[in-house]
C-alpha cells in the first residue's frame, strides 16, 4: 500500500493528504511511543517539537475516558533513566508502561 505513497524531500514514502483513510479519534488502541530517554515515572523525554503530545490530545481529545490510547514507551535499557527524572510540562503526557528489551516498568 504504502509503495504508491508519493516520497517526501527525505525520499520517505506518506499518505497523501488526500486520503480519507486517516485514524480518528477513538480509532487507535495502543500507541508505541518513541523517545530519547524515560524514568521511573514513565516520564519522556522527545525530541522537543512535540509532535506525539500534539498527536495523543488531538487523538484523546473526542474520547470517552475508557477509550483513551494505551500509551507505551519503548527505548534501550541505556535510555531508561533508574536513578533520576525527566522534567516534564503541562502539555507531556505520562506513559501508561515503558518497555526495554529486558525490563517493563
Amino acid at each position: 500500500l504504502f509503495y504508491n505513497f508519493p516520497t517526501n524531500k527525505w525520499n520517505i514514502p506518506e499518505p497523501p493528504t488526500t486520503n480519507s483513510n486517516v485514524a480518528t479519534p477513538g480509532d487507535i488502541d495502543l500507541l508505541i511511543v518513541p523517545g530519547l530517554a524515560f524514568d521511573c515515572n514513565l516520564h519522556r523525554l522527545g525530541q522537543g517539537k512535540g509532535y506525539y503530545d500534539r498527536f495523543i490530545a488531538k487523538m484523546n481529545a473526542a474520547t470517552d475516558t475508557e477509550k483513551k490510547m494505551l500509551l507505551v514507551g519503548v527505548c534501550l535499557e541505556e535510555q531508561f533513566l533508574k536513578d533520576g527524572t525527566i522534567p516534564i510540562s503541562d502539555h507531556d503526557f505520562i506513559m501508561d508502561m515503558v518497555l526495554t528489551p529486558s525490563e517493563k516498568f
